[in-house]
């Protein structure tokens, strides 16, 4: 059994949120997700950014982001959130290093017209 504790990143914010909910029709194309900081990122490592639809086989990747103080990614409205309309949407980010994925906590997000 291993005696190493997990690292534990914290919840992808989502700017866009009102009161826990995505309202699509006051977003844009994108929304921005980003990693809470400030972070201490492992050398060499990538972030992937990952949302879904429980119940549905709808899901989002991002291209893998090299960390910054601000990390983030811009995840699509029109063919992502808006055919999930009164659904929800779970979001993590992944932290990639030495080929082992990290997740951070779920972020859940109603997504409302």
């Amino acid at each position: 059994m291993s005696n190493e504790a997990k690292t534990d990143f914290g919840t992808p914010i989502a700017k866009a949120v009102i009161q826990g909910a995505f309202y699509v029709s006051q977003l844009g194309a994108t929304t921005e997700i980003s990693t809470p900081s400030p972070m201490a990122w492992p050398v060499e490592a990538y972030v992937l950014f990952r949302a879904s639809i429980p119940g549905t086989p709808d899901k989002w990747e991002s291209v893998p982001v090299h960390p910054t103080a601000h990390t983030s990614a811009q995840m699509p409205v029109k063919d992502f959130l808006d055919k999930n309309i009164h659904r929800e949407v779970e979001i993590q980010f992944y932290v990639v290093s030495q080929g082992a994925e990290t997740p951070s906590r779920v972020l859940k997000v109603r997504i409302l017209p």
